[in-house]
């Protein structure tokens, strides 16, 4: 089985949400049916962290999966939201909103093919996502229980090149940089697949800011049947 694939269409990016409680970006894909995935960003030096309260559009549905904000100095939080697609994207505008006012934030939609659901598409593994925040780099350790899954890492910081570069073996989606406001925010998404379950493996950021308040995120989409996969295992352990 092929694990699941980023659209052919590429990814949008928005750099420039400074000083605001409210920011867009425009999404296409090229194949029908796939999943429709937000990777956000912020930071809000503060003593209120903010939140994403909703996702829209007018063709999609959004649900938040991830929502990592461990309460570091300056409030970075990355927060990951998906929406299944009928049929293709062209330039479609998403909107979305905060509780607060974000210092500045990043964004980054792309479409993702191959899950084998698109209302459950991640991996069950009870570890996932696999989070660390730091300064610098931190370092993500994760696995993984299906075996043909589509890696997910982002990490964001607040210095315009928190964002880094793809780890050895991954492949980059997309970077942004932000520099509107007080501070910084940098966002990158990288991505890998892989065709077996990942045991306690571990991956970090090579080029992302040294001096950044940074959060780091690993997930993964995956093209098995989890439900099958876990009865399985469980079938496994009686016998």
């Amino acid at each position: 089985m092929t694990s699941p694939s980023v659209d052919s269409s590429g990814a949008g990016t928005r750099n420039n949400w400074s000083s605001s409680s409210s920011s867009t970006v425009t999404v296409s894909t090229s194949t029908s049916n796939g999943l429709c995935v937000l990777v956000i960003g912020y930071e809000t030096p503060g003593a209120t962290q903010p939140h994403v309260t909703s996702v829209t559009s007018s063709h999609l549905t959004f649900t938040k999966y991830a929502n990592y904000a461990p309460g570091s100095t300056n409030k970075v939080a990355v927060e990951i939201w998906t929406a299944p697609i009928s049929g293709t994207l062209s330039s479609e505008v998403i909107t979305v909103n905060t509780s607060v006012n974000v210092d500045d934030g990043c964004i980054i939609g792309f479409g993702v093919n191959g899950c084998y659901s698109n209302a459950a598409p991640f991996d069950n593994n009870i570890g996932l996502p696999a989070t660390n925040y730091g300064i610098g780099n931190p370092i993500v350790t994760y696995s993984t229980s299906q075996a043909d899954d589509l890696l997910l890492f982002t990490q964001c910081g607040d210095k315009a090149t928190s964002g880094g570069s793809n780890p050895v073996g991954w492949t980059t989606v997309a970077t942004a940089s932000n520099s509107g406001a007080a501070l910084f925010c940098g966002l990158g998404v990288f991505v890998k697949s892989v065709s077996s379950a990942q045991i306690i493996q571990a991956v970090t950021n090579p080029t992302g800011a040294i001096n950044s308040d940074s959060v780091a995120l690993v997930t993964a989409f995956t093209a098995d049947n989890a439900t099958l996969a876990k009865a399985r295992r469980m079938v496994m352990i009686l016998d």
